[in-house]
């Protein structure tokens, strides 16, 4: 739950919106918005796809593949963060 809320919350912020209740669709919608590579959008949507279904129950991964997607997380932060847009 918190690696997604990060992720959402680094969205907003970086494409100057309200954090609070942001969605993970509309994160990536926001990220079309603010001129991201569609790389990075797609990447975001998917990371934030996987991050619901671990706090949904719908993840059968274990400790392993939770520290695997903080880590994806990130990463992806990170290449958000260096890419123009």
């Amino acid at each position: 739950q918190a690696a997604g809320a990060a992720l959402r919350h680094y969205v907003a912020d970086r494409c100057n919106l309200p954090a609070g209740g942001l969605t993970s669709a509309e994160a990536v919608a926001a990220l079309r918005r603010c001129g991201a590579p569609e790389a990075a959008w797609h990447r975001t949507g998917e990371l934030l796809d996987e991050c619901e279904r671990m706090e949904y129950g719908a993840f059968s991964g274990g400790d392993s593949a939770a520290a695997r997607v903080l880590e994806a997380v990130t990463s992806c932060i990170s290449d958000l963060e260096r890419a123009r847009f």
